[in-house]
């Protein structure tokens, strides 16, 4: 009897092309239609752009509508667009803040709704959930007129999720996408009402409660299975995975869960299921991804990879093979785990989708967009065929739609763009700009830091806490303050194991002066205690905590790493970030990295050891941050080592002038 039951409710009536709920018709990242890169429709044109609001919700296409929400203005504006043409056709608005009532931590990379909206085919209600609580019933059949609506924090009063382990405290108000299930609409509410609550579709009435009371977690969306022949669903809840059964008469009863806590409480990638098997995967404590085997009788572990794993895209698993953009592109062997390829398609941000023609179309970064193949079509190697950088300025967290032949994409700041596979699609004219051509700056250099061009901040031992200022050599218009048990040695070097230096007076300068040139310089000479450093470990950087910064140069065991922030990279400067170099404990190291536009250049005691045009774009999303030599301002990155000098330009710096600087600091050894 509940296996009918079962099989009746996962099936979705939903018309050939529509894109209805989270992750497409099956809410499992595979599209029913082409990619057309069989009929030349890539690169796609780009047919219209809109602006919805601030959110990171994805957007739904239905019967040539599409559905988004976005938050501006003290409220949330639910919108039914034109799917053809971004003509609007209807809005709702109710008042709604932009942060939900017990947020804490990371208010610089999201804002507005996050959970993806839900639509039901049978009554042609459309159900949002607003990131403080707010789940709204609107008929799209009527001009989005309201049916119900309830606040989950008022009435179900879940707590703010607490802090884990060492990690900060974080807290991003409601996020999981509800999803209607026969009569049912299932939401994960959290706290001690239930994990999962069944409310009627029609009415908003609770049908049901799940025996499991775990706080609601911060994933994208639920995933149904089956179990044994019982239709079950499961969820990342703040404690890890639960699966819960939902055959009548045993709703809600739990059937196993799995401990899968994470720093930040960021388990942010959703379960992927195939059959009675589901992957976990988080990048912070646990850094793998895991394949669990669920039974009537609980969860148990099949494999696990270490050091592979995802943090925003849930996998997407098709023909025995699992798929993700994580920085890289990953492509699984579900059975075993292996990874058959991988390549740096992906991103921080990131979502892709299966076609029906063994293609997968990738939404990464701040707006790259990419077509490759299949492990079916290239099982050796990470084949792209098209790729497309640079759509958007902020990150990508909304997963992209395919419907009727046209790719629409949306970054969490509301920007939306329509690209066309379809040759009846007229394209709008691209702005295109030139690049300039570069021109090196020569520079003789006399003394060790002396006037230089475009000095922002300079220091070296004997210098104490003053450090030269922008532009000459007025001492002490920037100091250096010790924070933690950050000091100096009795050599005059600074030494920042357990802490770092704060400078004061050259955050302003340093980001008024690299806006308005897009180029950058840091020159470092360091010795490190160890190569077991890691996260990575901060040397200098320009940020406020581990997820926000203009730049970071930093220690990873016995690699250098360089983050970038740029309107590519991403917040976090990570999309891609640059390792380069071999260093030794005990043993001093003159560091020079250098930067313009599609040229990042790394020396390690006068030799190029990196040459890279991975990382692109200028400064103008750089914000006001701590300028610090050492940890983190917030949340410790913690470096053990001395730095013996400092140099910071707002220029790039040639060949020339880095093996000066190169024989000036060996001359002082």
């Amino acid at each position: 009897m509940h296996l009918l039951f079962g099989l009746t409710l996962v099936l979705s009536p939903v018309h050939a092309g529509d894109w209805p709920h989270w992750r497409g018709p099956n809410r499992d990242g595979t599209a029913t239609e082409d990619s057309g890169w069989e009929r030349s429709a890539w690169p796609p044109k780009e047919v219209w752009q809109a602006s919805v609001g601030l959110g990171s919700t994805s957007p739904l296409v239905v019967g040539g509508r599409l559905y988004t929400m976005g938050w501006a203005g003290g409220s949330d504006h639910v919108l039914c667009l034109e799917a053809a043409t971004g003509k609007e056709a209807w809005r709702q608005s109710y008042p709604c803040p932009s942060f939900g009532r017990k947020a804490a931590g990371d208010q610089g990379m999201y804002g507005g709704p996050t959970s993806t909206p839900e639509y039901d085919e049978q009554t042609k209600y459309l159900y949002t959930l607003s990131i403080d609580g707010d789940l709204c019933c609107w008929d799209t059949g009527q001009q989005g007129r309201p049916v119900w609506r309830l606040n989950l924090y008022e009435q179900y009063r879940m707590p703010q999720r607490p802090a884990v382990g060492q990690s900060g405290q974080r807290d991003y108000g409601y996020t999981t996408a509800p999803l209607v299930l026969g009569e049912l609409l299932l939401v994960e509410v959290g706290g001690n009402a239930g994990t999962v609550i069944a409310f009627d579709k029609r009415t908003g009435q609770e049908r049901w409660a799940s025996q499991a009371k775990d706080l609601a977690g911060h994933t994208g969306g639920m995933a149904l299975m089956q179990v044994e022949g019982v239709p079950c669903l499961a969820t990342l809840t703040f404690n890890g995975l639960l699966v819960l059964r939902l055959d009548r008469g045993r709703e809600g009863t739990t059937v196993g869960q799995y401990p899968y806590q994470t720093e930040f409480a960021n388990s942010i990638a959703g379960p992927a299921v195939e059959g009675n098997e589901v992957l976990v995967t988080s990048g912070y404590n646990h850094k793998t991804i895991t394949k669990l085997r669920v039974t009537l009788h609980g969860v148990t572990k099949e494999w696990e990879e270490p050091r592979v794993y995802s943090q925003v895209c849930t996998p997407v698993i098709h023909k025995g093979f699992a798929y993700w953009a994580w920085a890289n592109m990953y492509c699984l062997e579900l059975a075993t785990g292996r990874t058959l390829w991988k390549d740096r398609v992906g991103g921080s941000a990131g979502s892709c989708i299966r076609t029906a023609d063994e293609r997968l179309i990738v939404w990464a970064n701040e707006g790259d967009l990419s077509l490759l193949e299949t492990a079916q079509r290239s099982p050796g190697t990470c084949r792209v065929l098209a790729r497309i950088p640079g759509l958007f300025h902020t990150e990508v967290w909304p997963h992209v739609a395919l419907s009727a032949g046209r790719l629409y994409c949306k970054d969490r700041a509301g920007h939306l763009k329509c690209l066309s596979l379809r040759p009846e699609d007229k394209p709008v004219a691209p702005a295109m700009r030139a690049r300039q051509p570069r021109e090196e700056t020569t520079v003789v250099l006399k003394d060790w830091p002396g006037e230089l061009p475009e000095l922002v901040l300079a220091w070296r031992k004997g210098f104490g806490i003053g450090a030269l200022g922008p532009g000459a050599a007025t001492r002490d218009r920037i100091s250096l303050r010790p924070r933690g048990t950050a000091k100096f040695d009795a050599d005059g070097n600074l030494e920042v194991t357990g802490g770092a230096f704060l400078t004061e007076g050259a955050n302003q300068p340093l980001l008024e002066a690299c806006r308005a040139s897009g180029e950058l310089s840091v020159e470092v000479t360091l010795r490190t205690d160890n190569l077991a450093q890691s996260g990575p470990a901060r040397l200098v950087s320009f940020s406020t905590d581990p997820y926000h910064r203009n730049f970071t140069l930093g220690q990873e065991r016995d690699r250098l790493v360089f983050r970038l922030r740029t309107p590519q990279t991403g917040d976090n400067g990570m999309n891609p970030e640059t390792s380069f170099g071999r260093i030794e404990a005990g043993k001093w190291h003159h560091v020079l990295v250098t930067y313009r536009d599609g040229e990042l250049t790394g020396y390690l005691d006068g030799r190029v050891v990196v040459e890279s045009d991975a990382v692109r774009g200028d400064f103008s999303n750089w914000a006001d941050m701590p300028l610090l030599i050492g940890d983190e301002f917030q949340d410790p990155r913690d470096w053990s080592g001395t730095v013996e000098r400092v140099s910071i330009h707002s220029r790039h710096v040639g060949a020339d002038e880095a093996r000066q600087r190169f024989k000036l600091f060996a001359g002082a050894k």
